[in-house]
Order: C-alpha cells, then sequence, then structure tokens
C-alpha cells in the first residue's frame, strides 16, 4: 500500500473499558474516517493485528484490551468482513499462543464471537531493498491470507524506543525468534528505530486502531504501570496515529521515530501534515505520564553509540524474590548474555547490548532496570 500523503487521524474520548462505551468511541473514530466501510469490504478476509506480548490480564496494561478488540471485530462483522486475531508473541514465553491469547482475554473474545485466532507464524524471506538497517525479514507468510490488516496497539512507554504504538506493533508480524535476532543488529533506540521504519512498507496495514484508555507509563512495554489517558485513536497511518498519541501523552520530542520519518520524508512524522478530526489534543491531553530514561543517543555518532550506550544505559537486574525461573529471559537472549544458574538468570553484562529483551518477556516483573557506575551522565527521569 502507497504512504498516505495527507493522513487523518481521529480521536475520541473513552474513559473505561464498559463495553457500550467503547462501542461508542470506536463509532466516533470510524465515523470520521468515513467508516468501517471505506477498510472493509463485503467479504473481506481481515486480520486484527493486537499487541499479545505475552500472557498478562487486561488490567496490566500490556496488551491491546479485549474490550477494544470486540468492538473491532463487531465493526468488521456488520461490514460483511471475514474476521481473525493474530499476532506473534516472543518466541521465549513459556506460554502458549493460545494462552496469551487467553491471559490477555483476546481468546474469550474470539470463542465469544466464533473468530479465528492465528498466531503469526510461518516465517517467509520478505526483502525491502531501500532498507538502511536491515533489507531483509523474516515475515509471516500467513499474512498472505488476508486481504486487510487493522492493527490494534496499545498505547505504552518502552525502555529502548520511548515509546510503542502502531509502527512498533507491526514489528509482531515477524515471526517468533526472529524478532531477538534483529536487535543485535540494531542495538540503540535510534538504529532500532530505523530497522522498525525498514519493516515498515512490508506490512503497512489499512486501518490501525490505539487501545490509548488506559496505557502504559515507565519502563514499559511490559514492566511499567498501568496509565489512565481516555482515548481511541484510529488512522489510515500508522507513524501520524503514532504522531498524535506521542502529542497526547506529552512524549514527541522524546520519541526517535519522527525525526527518523522526516529525514526519510515519510508521511505522517510531523503534525502539521496531519488532519486530526473528533477530540482536539488540547481537550485530551495529559502532562504527567512518567517516561523512560531520555533516548538521546541519536545524539551520538554512529560509531560510537553502541560502546557508550553500554557504558551509560541501564542495565537489566534481577529481583530474586520474584523470579519463578521461567527460562524466559535466557530463551529470548539474541546475545545469549543470559545462564541459568540454579534457576536463576546470570547476566554477561560484557555480551548483553540493553536491548531489554528479557525485561519484555519476563511474566512476573522479575527483571527490573538499574543505573550503570556511568549512569549518572544522562538525566534523571521526569515526568
Amino acid at each position: 500500500m502507497p504512504a498516505q500523503e495527507n493522513p487523518t487521524v481521529a480521536i475520541a474520548k473513552c474513559d473505561d473499558y464498559i463495553d457500550k462505551h467503547v462501542e461508542q468511541a470506536l463509532e466516533k473514530v470510524l465515523s470520521h474516517l468515513g467508516g468501517i466501510g471505506k477498510f472493509v469490504k463485503k467479504g473481506d478476509r481481515v486480520l486484527l493485528k493486537v499487541n499479545l506480548l505475552i500472557g498478562k490480564a487486561p488490567e496490566e496494561a500490556v496488551t491491546t484490551h479485549p474490550a477494544v478488540v470486540k468492538a473491532v471485530l463487531k465493526q468488521v462483522i456488520k461490514a460483511g468482513g471475514k474476521p481473525s486475531v493474530g499476532d506473534s508473541p516472543s518466541a521465549s514465553s513459556f506460554h502458549s499462543f493460545e494462552a496469551v491469547a487467553s491471559a490477555a482475554g483476546i481468546k474469550q473474545v474470539c470463542d465469544e464471537l466464533k473468530v479465528p485466532l492465528v498466531e503469526l507464524t510461518e516465517p517467509e524471506e520478505t526483502h525491502n531493498p531501500n532498507g538502511i538497517v536491515s533489507k531483509s525479514f523474516m515475515v509471516s507468510s500467513r499474512l498472505k491470507d488476508f486481504d486487510v490488516v487493522i492493527n490494534m496497539p496499545k498505547l505504552k512507554t518502552h525502555s529502548l524506543t520511548v515509546f510503542t504504538g502502531a509502527v512498533k506493533n507491526l514489528y509482531g508480524c515477524v515471526s517468533g525468534r526472529h524478532k531477538a535476532v534483529y536487535h543485535v543488529s540494531a542495538q540503540d533506540g535510534h538504529r532500532f528505530t530505523e530497522m522498525l521504519l525498514d519493516l515498515y512498507p512490508l506490512v503497512r496495514p489499512g486501518l490501525n486502531i490505539m487501545d490509548g484508555i488506559i496505557g502504559m507509563e515507565g519502563d514499559g512495554p511490559a514492566a511499567g504501570e498501568p496509565k489512565k489517558v481516555g482515548v481511541i485513536i484510529a488512522g489510515d497511518n500508522a507513524i501520524a496515529v503514532d504522531a498524535v498519541a506521542t502529542t497526547v501523552v506529552s512524549l514527541y520530542d522524546h520519541v526517535p521515530l519522527f525525526r527518523i520519518a522526516k529525514d526519510r520524508k515519510l508521511a505522517g512524522a510531523s503534525l502539521s501534515g496531519i488532519t486530526i478530526l473528533g477530540e482536539k489534543i488540547e481537550d485530551v491531553q495529559i502532562h504527567d505520564l512518567i517516561r523512560p530514561e531520555p533516548a538521546g543517543y541519536f545524539l551520538i555518532p554512529k560509531q560510537l553509540r553502541t560502546a557508550v550506550r553500554k557504558a551509560i544505559a541501564d542495565r537489566p537486574v534481577l529481583e530474586p524474590s520474584l523470579c519463578i525461573g521461567c527460562e524466559s529471559c535466557a530463551n529470548i537472549c539474541p546475545k545469549k548474555a543470559i545462564t541459568m544458574v540454579s534457576k536463576r538468570p546470570k547476566f554477561d553484562y560484557n555480551l548483553c547490548i540493553r536491548c531489554y529483551c528479557c525485561q519484555e518477556v519476563c511474566p512476573q516483573k522479575a527483571i527490573i532496570l538499574k543505573g550503570s557506575p556511568l549512569s549518572f551522565l544522562r538525566k534523571k527521569k521526569q515526568k
């Protein structure tokens, strides 16, 4: 799908996950965009690409909330589409795909509406000759089974990229363990974001609907804390949806995605190029969301970033009282910097690239981030 030159993003207020309220808010944003019929035609096979990072309950704000998934499914069915719900959760999770979806409340919604759950497996090498960090990705071939992809991210902070939303959610189209492998060639937030934008043209969705009712702040995408934002945001361009969302939570200037997208002349990176409908940003904006440590590494010359980042970035550290010895962290680590000793992870910080995959997949929040000996060189966390 070609880039939207004049992307449109709609915002609706929604204070809770009561089905009726979610359905009303969704109806508002979709009506501003031309209705669900603009994106889904009768007979279309539609994939709702949700965020199913790990098996967490909906109230922990790690995954797309089932109430939002249910509301979108109803819209797709109403339009005559044939929906499925899918993702490729982190490969090291000790739960099965079905168990992850069940913990998140999404399997129950699919069962209720008789909608298939689809794990995005069967990787196939897909090429982007214009990629800067990566020119090929192992993307799930199951995407070919669908006529339309509806991208359904959760509004969250991210310890590596500062923010994870619509663009980052598409990384779940990369199958299983391959996701961790790409961290080796993209070890800092700037380079990882470059890589996400290399992937973007290969999996671009027709519609993006963000669950921003209860988001996440702090050390997201899994170890942060729930934060009420009170919005559903939707649009025809993933970068534009993220630009609006980060402005709503006062993060826009801290997120490398938009500087890089502007450099690549991609539509949606600047608010001035986006048509915003529905609620005005100033009427829903919050200013107290706690963000991860500032990711100012884009200011450092590229050839020095890895060394500087390893010296001053937070290190993953175990909180032993919370660890259950599931080995998720060791299994996901792309550099094999984690070994299990007496059923507890041991970190080799010389190998560790500070990608924080281990923290992302820990089901118990047993891996926390602590400052390195040189962490005083960074700014402290701000609200």
